[in-house]
C-alpha cells in the first residue's frame, strides 16, 4: 500500500478524538473567504484544513472555475504547475498528492483524475510546455487503454475504478460518462492527441441515462444521485432548461434539499456500498448532507433563475452560521458528521463554490 495513502489515513482517527474543529468569525462570505485563503498553503490549494490537508485533483477541478472567477487565477495556475511537476516526476497521474510529494489514489485508481486535470488546465489557460504535453498525451493513451473500449468509445465493462461518490459501487455511472466527455473536450481544447472518439459520442451516451425525470445513477440503477444530475449542467455537457427544471422539481418533491442542500439521494438503500462505507463510515454517502453538492446546486439554481434559489441559499447559510466553518458533510439533522472512527473534515476548499454564488448576487 502506498505510503502517502497510509500517512493520510492515519490522520483521520487521530483527528476524530484529539482535535477540535476551527471556528471562523464573520458573516458567510467572510468565513468562506478565510477558509479559501487558508487552503492555499503557498504551493497549492489543499482540499481541507483537517485530515484532507493535501491535494485532490477531483476537488480542485470542481472548484477551479469558482477560484478563477473569485480572483485566484495566479494561485490556480501555480497549483497546476506544482501538481504537474509531481506527476511528471512520478510518471503517472493519481487522484491525490500528499504534502510530502508522494502520489496515491483513494480508495483506488479513479476514472476522473485525468479528466479533472485536463479540465483545470484548459479552464485556467495554463500554458503547457512541450514536455508536459508529451507526458499528458502518454497518460491519455494509458487512460484509453485501461478504461475505454476502442471500438465504440464506451467505458469498458468489468473495469474497477473509484469516482466522486467513492463509497458507492457503480456500474458505469452517468458521472463517469461525464468525466470521459470532459477529458475528450479538454484535450481537444489543449491540442492534445490520444482520444479516438469525439466528445459528442459521450453526450449521446449520457442521453440514454435520462429516464424522463432525471439522469439515472448508472446502467443498473435508475435511482437519483446528485453528482450524476448536477455535474452534466455544471460542465456544460447539457444546458436543457426543461431537464434541469425536472431535476429541480424532483429534488424538491423528494426533499433531497431538506433540511439543507443537499443529500446525494432520496433512497440510499438502492445503492451498493464498499465495505468501509458501511462499517467504518456508516451512511457516509447515503442520507448525509454534502456541502459541495449543496453549493453546486445553488450555482445551478441561480444560473437557471429558479425561484427556489433565495430560500435554498438562506438554508445553506445556516450551515455556515451554525458551525462557523465549511464542513465536509453533516448528519441528516444538520449536525457535524461524527462516527466512532471518522469525523467529517473542516475548512473545505469547496467554500469557493459558495463564494462564487455570493459574488453573482
Amino acid at each position: 500500500m502506498n505510503l502517502g495513502f497510509i500517512k493520510a489515513g492515519i490522520r483521520i482517527p487521530l483527528r476524530r478524538y484529539f482535535s477540535k474543529n476551527g471556528k471562523f468569525e464573520g458573516n458567510t462570505k467572510q468565513i468562506c473567504e478565510q477558509i479559501v485563503d487558508k487552503t492555499w498553503n503557498g504551493q497549492y490549494y489543499q482540499t481541507g484544513l483537517g485530515h484532507f490537508n493535501y491535494f485532490w485533483i477531483r476537488d480542485f477541478g470542481i472548484v477551479v472555475d469558482s477560484l478563477i472567477k473569485t480572483g485566484n487565477l495566479d494561485r490556480v495556475q501555480r497549483t497546476i504547475e506544482w501538481a504537474l511537476s509531481k506527476y511528471l516526476q512520478a510518471e503517472k497521474i493519481t487522484l491525490c498528492i500528499h504534502s510530502n510529494g508522494r502520489l496515491f489514489d483513494a480508495p483506488k485508481r479513479s476514472i476522473d483524475a485525468l479528466p479533472w486535470l485536463l479540465y483545470s488546465i484548459s479552464k485556467s489557460q495554463y500554458k503547457l510546455s512541450d514536455q508536459q504535453k508529451q507526458f499528458l498525451e502518454k497518460e491519455i493513451v494509458k487512460y484509453t487503454h485501461d478504461f475505454i473500449d476502442s471500438k465504440n468509445g464506451d467505458i469498458m465493462s468489468g473495469v474497477s475504478y473509484s469516482e466522486l461518490r467513492d463509497a458507492v459501487n457503480y456500474k458505469k455511472s452517468a458521472y463517469a460518462i461525464c468525466m470521459v466527455y470532459t477529458a475528450v473536450k479538454a484535450s481537444n481544447e489543449l491540442g492534445l492527441k490520444g482520444f479516438k472518439h469525439k466528445s459528442m459520442v459521450y453526450s449521446k451516451m449520457l442521453d440514454s441515462y435520462w429516464n424522463g425525470k432525471y439522469y439515472s445513477a448508472d446502467t443498473n440503477n435508475d435511482t437519483f444521485s446528485a453528482e450524476c444530475n448536477l455535474l452534466p449542467f455544471t460542465l456544460n455537457i447539457v444546458n436543457d432548461k426543461d431537464k434541469i427544471k425536472s431535476i429541480f422539481d424532483y429534488i424538491s418533491e423528494k426533499k433531497i434539499n431538506l433540511p439543507y442542500p443537499m443529500k446525494y439521494t432520496d433512497d440510499k438503500s438502492k445503492f451498493k456500498y464498499h465495505w468501509w462505507g458501511n462499517l467504518i463510515m456508516p451512511n457516509y454517502a447515503g442520507s448525509t448532507i454534502w456541502t459541495w453538492m449543496g453549493a453546486i446546486y445553488l450555482q445551478l439554481l441561480h444560473e437557471y433563475s429558479s425561484p427556489e434559489f433565495k430560500g435554498q441559499l438562506q438554508q445553506f447559510k445556516k450551515i455556515i452560521k451554525k458551525h462557523r466553518n465549511f464542513p465536509e458533510l453533516l448528519h441528516p439533522d444538520g449536525e457535524w458528521y461524527k462516527v466512532p472512527l471518522y469525523r467529517g473534515d473542516e475548512g473545505m476548499v469547496w467554500a469557493a463554490l459558495l463564494l462564487e454564488v455570493l459574488a453573482r448576487k
